[in-house]
C-alpha cells in the first residue's frame, strides 16, 4: 500500500511497481498486487520532482492493464462527502485503486 501517491515520481513509481511484482513480472509466479491512496488536486511536491501525471498513469495502469477497480471513499475523518455537497463534475476528496492480477 501506497499513501499520498499524488506525489509519487517516475523513478519512486519504476521502484514501486518492482516491489510490487508487476514490472517486470514477479519470477516466483505469486500473484503481484497494488494499493495505491491519493488525490490529484492535492499534489503538493512538484518542487521535489513529484509529478501529478504519474499518479494519473497508475491508475489506468491498474484499472486497464491490470483489472484493478478504483474505489471512492466517499467519507474520512477529515469530511463527510454526500451526492448534494459536491460541485458538478468534482471527484471525491480521495481515490483508491487496487490490482491483483493472476
Amino acid at each position: 500500500m501506497v499513501d499520498e501517491f499524488q506525489d509519487t515520481n517516475e523513478t519512486q513509481r519504476t521502484i514501486i511497481y518492482a516491489l510490487a511484482g508487476l514490472e517486470p513480472p514477479a519470477a516466483d509466479g505469486l500473484p503481484a498486487e497494488l494499493f495505491v491512496v491519493g488525490e490529484g488536486k492535492q499534489s503538493i511536491y512538484r518542487f521535489r520532482g513529484a509529478d501529478v501525471s504519474v499518479f494519473q498513469q497508475v491508475e489506468r495502469d491498474i484499472v486497464e492493464r491490470w483489472g484493478g477497480q478504483r474505489i471512492r471513499l466517499d467519507t474520512s475523518f477529515r469530511y463527510s462527502w454526500d451526492d448534494d455537497s459536491p460541485a458538478p463534475g468534482d471527484d471525491p476528496p480521495l481515490a483508491v485503486f487496487r490490482s491483483s492480477p493472476t
